[in-house]
């Protein structure tokens, strides 16, 4: 038996529930959570917002989440303070590139900015002009969002995957529940296969990898055969049968395939990020932040979300 604690029995727990993947099930969660707590929490305090500025504001996928809860809460006036904070530095940055050295940033009328910018790319040559666009796109890419969600909920998402592996080592009863359930998707079984090879030994990995991929296997085959029943069955011939388990079949064939979209946007976005890279912004983040009331306070949606201390690589 493995130590039991706040993270094993939220796996276990989401063993049962979740249809598909369990650590998608719980990604799910967590970005629930960090949203109520962003709006909670986050958007009036002066020191995470300075935090969301440092990392140039949310990515696509997570803003729009954002912006989707206001509509089930009055939180349009929060989100609208954190937005003018990340366009009042997007202008200046883009300010900066119009600046030829002679007038202050900032004081432009509109006819001057279209002036300044003639001087500067008027008379240049095709090399200058390289240049000065490569400056541009270097720039804009600065402007590219780090996404304090997506390196919050990176963050919790290894923390699990690592402590699952865990428990299929040292848990004889989490491997018999386990090989009863539904498996993982594709891109989490990835993402486990990789951390088993970095972190066990030949025995640990080559019976994890039994226990992964035999799973695995029998699931897709089930899948394969309730899409067969669900093409089949939308034939006019037998279509009184009516559905049976496979009604939803598509849906879970999809989160099968390529995971929850909540955890399709933190895989693009930290995909190219080494477990010492993603350390290494969380720490940044961390030191940025300080202390509140003893607890970190860009930790404090990732704290809420796991509700125990994460462990460290080292501990598996």
């Amino acid at each position: 038996m493995g130590t039991r604690n706040l993270l094993t029995i939220q796996i276990e727990d989401a063993l049962e529930e979740a249809t598909e993947c369990p650590l998608c099930y719980l990604t799910e969660k967590y970005e629930t959570r960090f949203i109520e707590t962003f709006y909670s929490e986050w958007v009036m305090d002066p020191g995470c917002r300075a935090n969301v500025l440092r990392s140039r504001g949310f990515c696509n996928y997570h803003l729009h989440q954002l912006l989707r809860s206001t509509e089930n809460h009055p939180e349009k006036h929060g989100l609208a303070i954190i937005l003018e904070d990340l366009v009042r530095d997007r202008l200046k940055s883009l300010e900066r590139l119009c600046d030829d050295d002679h007038n202050p940033i900032g004081i432009w009328s509109q006819a001057d900015l279209l002036a300044t910018l003639k001087h500067l790319l008027l008379g240049r040559t095709p090399e200058s002009l390289h240049r000065f666009a490569q400056e541009v796109f270097v720039n804009l890419s600065h402007m590219e969002s780090l996404c304090p969600a997506c390196l919050s909920l990176s963050e919790s998402d290894r923390s699990n995957c690592q402590t699952m592996i865990r428990m299929m080592v040292e848990d004889q009863g989490f491997r018999s529940i386990f090989k009863e359930s539904n498996g993982l998707c594709l891109p989490h079984l990835t993402e486990l296969m990789r951390f088993a090879s970095e972190r066990l030994d030949r025995q640990s990995f080559s019976s994890v990898v039994e226990i992964l991929l035999s799973l695995q296997v029998k699931r897709f085959r089930h899948l394969k055969f309730e899409l067969s029943e669900f093409i089949r069955k939308q034939d006019y011939r037998f279509r009184k049968e009516g559905f049976g388990p496979e009604f939803d079949v598509v849906e879970r064939t999809i989160l099968k395939l390529i995971g929850s979209s909540c955890h399709g946007s933190i895989q693009r976005r930290t995909m190219n990020l080494t477990d010492t890279d993603l350390d290494s912004q969380i720490e940044s983040s961390e030191k940025c932040e300080g202390r509140r009331t003893g607890q970190n306070r860009v930790r404090c949606c990732a704290s809420t979300v796991h509700g125990s201390a994460l462990r460290t690589d080292e501990e598996l």
